[in-house]
């Protein structure tokens, strides 16, 4: 929990977002919240799962399939919502959709490198 406080605070800094006014807008303190809330579950699972490797069990592949799934498919959203006139954007969307794709990428490779 110290480390996502930790990770978020370095991140949310000035030196990754210079003009902090991309940052006022509702919507992205709302999924910045949202992000944050459902990171605690994501880190519970991972430490219940810990016996249960994404490249040595059969559980570990679906978690990290479901994972990745999840990622590319946020991703996705943000995208096609900013593409869209009449959707809401999240801003800066290159950070959220960035953080996305980062995401799905390491649990492909997991799963690749099984």
């Amino acid at each position: 929990m110290y480390i996502a406080l930790a990770v978020t605070s370095v991140l949310t800094s000035r030196l990754v977002i210079p003009n902090r006014s991309e940052l006022a807008h509702p919507l992205t303190r709302f999924w910045m919240r949202t992000t944050g809330v459902s990171f605690l579950p994501f880190a519970l699972i991972c430490w219940l799962l810990r016996d249960n490797h994404i490249r040595h069990s059969r559980v570990g592949r679906i978690v990290g399939s479901c994972f990745a799934l999840s990622n590319v498919t946020s991703a996705a959203l943000y995208a096609w919502s900013a593409v869209r006139p009449d959707e809401y954007t999240i801003r800066p969307l290159w950070y959220v959709v960035g953080w996305r794709v980062m995401w799905a990428g390491a649990a492909v490779w997991g799963l690749l490198a099984a």
